[in-house]
């Protein structure tokens, strides 16, 4: 999102690349590339939960130990929560979807014709403003259940020290050079690691953002999916690139793999604003988060939606269905 962090592109030189691989998530702010840094996991993991109305924060310590007893004794299923369309779609809106999704290789990037069709409809676009910044920037998020929407943490939080995010607004169903503010959808709640803010880590920049109203109604929601490994999986990318100023832009073709407890790596040329894009399959499962971009010698990377990140995801979309009446 900043103008100091735009992409590496891969027709950089390589003297450039070099000095720059400490940089660039593809939401434009600073992220360090800290490849060698560990990927096992700890003990445990405090998640903080940021309310926007009261400005409280509390805090939950989650036991990792039953996840790794599990993994390590291989018997870790996939697990998967299928996509729902949005509650009033037509056959028209389907068979438009079904265009839309139609293969055009990762070559180039496409911009979206319709976000009312889904998935296109369940991909929402973050505006963000930083501290001593007149300029907006676009990131990327994602709606999985009646109420839950999940992007990178360094959207809400920035990604180095001194990098001061003043605000953050959600807006759905965007594709045109302004944006439409009737389609501003409120937040309420946050839920991230707490060290990231301080460590900016890149195994911690996830979060999971609770909505005041039901967009699955009116957008529909992706399925999202875990698993112990994930080798060569064929995934789509949709997102919010800020210099296309709120069109949606997407490729198909891609493949990503699981690299590690938390990371996952796939071979897209992201643009500023795809921090916080889904990595979804065919059937709208998605499997990792967008949130670091590519370099001439670095594969693009994200977080993968690993066991205790899924499940923590599962406890608030059952949540969102009780609250909004939704049965099965």
């Amino acid at each position: 999102m900043k103008k100091d962090g735009f992409i590496i592109r891969r027709a950089l030189s390589l003297l450039m690349s070099v000095a720059l691989l400490t940089a660039a998530c593809s939401s434009g702010a600073i992220a360090v590339m800290d490849e060698n840094a560990s990927d096992e996991q700890p003990h445990s993991m405090t998640v903080a939960n940021y309310n926007r109305i009261t400005g409280e924060t509390t805090y939950r310590e989650i036991d990792l130990r039953p996840y790794q007893e599990s993994a390590e004794q291989k018997d870790q299923a996939t697990r998967v929560v299928q996509a729902c369309l949005p509650d009033s779609y037509t056959a028209a809106d389907e068979q438009l979807s079904e265009q839309n999704q139609e293969a055009k290789g990762i070559s180039s990037w496409n911009t979206v014709d319709n976000v009312n069709a889904f998935p296109y409809s369940a991909v929402v676009t973050f505006c963000v403003s930083y501290q001593g910044d007149l300029t907006a920037y676009t990131a990327t998020g994602f709606i999985v259940g009646p109420d839950v929407v999940l992007t990178a943490a360094h959207v809400l939080f920035g990604s180095k020290a001194g990098v001061v995010v003043d605000d953050v607004t959600i807006y759905r169903h965007q594709n045109s050079g302004t944006l439409d503010t009737t389609k501003l959808e409120p937040w309420v709640t946050c839920y991230y690691p707490s060290n990231y803010p301080t460590t900016y880590s890149k195994n911690e920049d996830w979060a999971i953002v609770i909505m005041q109203n039901n967009l699955q109604a009116m957008c529909g929601c992706f399925g999202f999916g875990t698993a112990e490994s994930i080798s060569n999986k064929s995934v789509s990318l949709s997102g919010y690139p800020t210099d296309m100023k709120y069109r949606q832009k997407y490729a198909t073709g891609g493949t990503m793999d699981s690299s590690g407890d938390y990371r996952m790596k796939h071979d897209y040329e992201p643009y500023q604003g795809h921090s916080g894009s889904p990595l979804y399959d065919s059937d709208y499962i998605v499997w990792g988060i967008h949130t670091t971009s590519d370099s001439l010698l670095v594969r693009a990377s994200g977080i993968r939606l690993h066991r205790e990140l899924f499940d923590m995801i599962v406890e608030n979309v059952d949540a969102g269905r009780l609250k909004y009446g939704y049965t099965s």
